[in-house]
This record gives structure tokens, sequence and C-alpha cells, in this order.
């Protein structure tokens, strides 16, 4: 009997590689992808597809010395980064440079066929010099890597210096999301030839105080040259924004006044004074003829407490405003209730004139799926319970799914309702 061993095909291994990476959960794959590039010599370059394809740069603590020598002896890996993440600090490790001049070099090497596709840039501090700090090698090699023209996707996080005018020179750029960037800088010159195509993104994410840059990167006299903006947003497709305050919507509305091609809107209300109102949207989304023939889905997640009058912001006088002019598909709402005992949340009343709506004959010609989700956090105090209580009674003015008569009885939508509940106890001591 024949006892030498045998080579297993490249493409089984390549197969075993990748199904670790798609099946092991993420706090164990990186050590299983080490353990498996070990059983043999042919394993190591394919399972380095996978330990390189996100590279993190975020521990000052952490020497990157190896990874920069990795890079250089081994141009190759380079070529199977596809994320990037960085974290400015105000003593940048030594070999960081290193590591982003290898990506760099590889990239743009004539031959070589880069994979990078995502840059994420945050901030460990905040003194609002983020940018400005960091060393000017290091800032050039950023630079250089986000206006790489297989960079589709950029997060900016914390960072309030950034200087914006570059962002225009993104031109591949699909995908951009702000969090907690307050301010941009523009720093430098800002002409440009007059045939540069600014950036189209697809996908827009902006959270909570990062809409003063929004407005930045809309202003028409900010962009090259002064004879547009910075980015263009005419060719958005789906936008999420988190809001906290009345101002922030009316940001929203300027922004969904150019969107051409709008599919999708997700929107995250969390805000204890009561002052959001999303009413405003529907006129909007109204008037802009392109975007009630695109957008085909509303995603609405509602943080309420028991200040809050209402769960729903004003959308349903949104959607009012909308009916028998869209195309709308899906309408999708999440709904977190937070009460503390003796504190009832009033917040409900929005939902009969919703049902309402939403039912109107000819008002959603093309509706097809309504999904409401509740999660009831109610806080009780522990030093008043008794053992017996039934903690259904606790949560004080459900909404039920018997509430949205009209809804539940159309054949025509897929109708979905569901909810749980926490109740907690407050201890005083």
């Amino acid at each position: 009997m024949d006892y030498r061993a045998q080579i297993v095909p490249y493409d089984i291994l390549a197969t075993i590689a990748d199904q670790v990476a798609i099946a092991v959960p993420v706090t164990r794959r990186e050590a299983t992808l080490r353990a498996l590039s070990q059983t043999c010599k042919f394993m190591v370059p394919v399972c380095r597809r996978h330990l390189f394809s996100s590279i993190r740069l975020h521990g000052s603590k952490v020497s990157y010395q190896n990874l920069m020598n990795l890079l250089e002896e081994k141009p190759e890996v380079a070529s199977y980064v596809r994320t990037l993440w960085c974290t400015l600090r105000p003593l940048p490790n030594e070999h960081e440079n290193g590591v982003l001049e290898a990506l760099l070099r590889h990239s743009t090497s004539p031959g070589n066929s880069s994979s990078l596709h995502s840059i994420s840039l945050d901030a460990s501090f905040r003194t609002g010099d983020e940018w400005s700090v960091q060393p000017a090698s290091m800032r050039r090699l950023l630079i250089s890597l986000i206006q790489l023209p297989t960079i589709i996707g950029l997060h900016l996080s914390g960072i309030q210096d950034f200087p914006v005018n570059q962002l225009s020179l993104c031109r591949a750029l699909r995908h951009l999301s702000l969090q907690d960037v307050r301010d941009f800088a523009l720093l430098g010159d800002n002409s440009l030839p007059t045939d540069c195509r600014v950036p189209t993104p697809l996908l827009l994410g902006v959270s909570m105080t990062s809409y003063n840059s929004l407005v930045v990167l809309m202003d028409p006299k900010k962009g090259p040259n002064a004879l547009g903006p910075i980015i263009d947003f005419s060719l958005l497709q789906e936008a999420t924004f988190t809001v906290c305050k009345p101002v922030e919507v009316d940001h929203i509305c300027r922004l969904l006044k150019t969107a051409q091609k709008l599919e999708r809107l997700s929107i995250e209300v969390d805000d204890m004074s009561d002052a959001v109102r999303l009413e405003g949207l529907g006129a909007i989304l109204a008037t802009n003829a392109a975007s009630t023939s695109t957008l085909k889905s509303i995603f609405l997640h509602s943080n309420v407490g028991y200040m809050n009058k209402t769960a729903l912001w004003g959308l349903d006088c949104a959607l009012q405003d909308l009916a028998g002019k869209n195309i709308l598909e899906e309408i999708e709402l999440c709904i977190k209730v937070c009460v503390e005992e003796g504190m009832h949340c009033t917040g409900s009343g929005d939902f009969p004139n919703l049902d309402r709506v939403l039912t109107e004959p000819g008002a959603f010609p093309k509706l097809r799926r309504v999904a409401i989700e509740f999660h009831w956090n109610f806080y009780k105090h522990e030093n008043e319970a008794e053992e017996d209580e039934d903690p259904e009674c606790f949560i004080p003015d459900k909404v039920t799914r018997e509430q949205f008569v009209r809804l539940s009885s159309n054949v025509a939508l897929d109708f979905s309702f569901c909810e749980d509940e926490h109740i907690a106890w407050l201890t005083y001591r």
C-alpha cells in the first residue's frame, strides 16, 4: 500500500479557509485561521487572504514593526487588504507610517491590483485638532490612500479638523459615514481642473453632532473652484440619520430636496426634550418628483421616554402628505420605550392615525409590508415590589396589535407586530 503524502488541491484548501472565515464566530475567527495556517505550508497563503483582509492600526502599545516587515518582505500580502481602520492618537506608533507606505506603494504600482476599498478614520482623543497634530507624513499618506480609485467607502469619526476639500478628490466614493464630526477644516488651494468630478455617493450615514459638517459638504461655494458642492448627493440611494434636535431634521430636508434616486430612508430619533418632529419630511419628499418615483422603504427607530408625547415624531403626518404620490413598498418601525414606575408614556396616540393613513384606498398602492416592533423597558422600585405582583401590569400604556384594526385585517399587506418586555428593579439604599 502506498502511504506517500498526497497534495490537497489548492481550490479545496481555499474552500476550507473560506468556510472558516464565514462560519466561525468573529471572536474566534482569527485564532482559528492562524491555527489552520500552521497545518501545512500550503495553507499559509490561503489563510493570509482572510487574516489580512482587514488591518487595524488602533493601539499605541502595539508594535506594528512585524506587520511592516511582512508587507515589505511579502508584497502580495498588501493585495489581501480590503479594509483599513486607523485610529488617530496624540503620539502615533512609529511603524504605522511604514504600514501605510507599503499599502500605498502596492496600490499605486503599475501592474498591481489593489483590493483596498474601505477606510475608517477615527480619533482616540477630542481636542478639536485631532488631524492637524498628526505628523505631516502620516497625513499625506492617509490623504493619498482615501483618494485611491479603489476606495468606495469612507468612515470619519471624532475628527473635527479634517481637510474637507480633499474629499472632492475621492472620486470613487460610494459610501460616506460621518460620526461625531462636528466641523471640517478648509485647508490649502481648492482650485481643481474644470472637468473635475466630485464624489457622488450612493450610501450616506450621519449621526448626531455631524450635521454642521453635512451642511459644509452641501455648500455650493465650498466645492472645487467654488462651482458646486464638495460632494454631490443627487444620486444617493440609501440614507441613514440619527437625530436629536429639530434643526437636524431641517438639514435632512435640505439634502432630500437634491436626492433624485433615493430608495431607502432610515431615521433614528433620540430626543428626550420631545422637540423633534418629522412632519416636514413628507412635504419635501412629495414635492420631489424623482424621490416619489424611487423611494421604496422607510425605517424609523424611535427611542421613547416618559417625557415624550409621541412615539412616531410626526411620521404618520409625513406619510399622509405622501399619500397617492409614492411607490413605497415597506415601512418598518422599531420603538424602544423606557419608563420608570409612576411615569406613563403618552406616546401611543399616533398609532390610530398611522393605521388609518396607511390603509386609505389608493394612498399607498405598492405597499406590501408593514412591521412594528416594540421593546418595552420598565423600571420598578424594588422597595415597593411585592413578590406576587404580575410583571405584565407594570407596563403602562401598552400598544397592542389590536389597536391596528385596519392593518391587521388588510389581506393585501404583510403586517407584523412583535414585542418584548424587560423589567428591571431600581434599588435605593
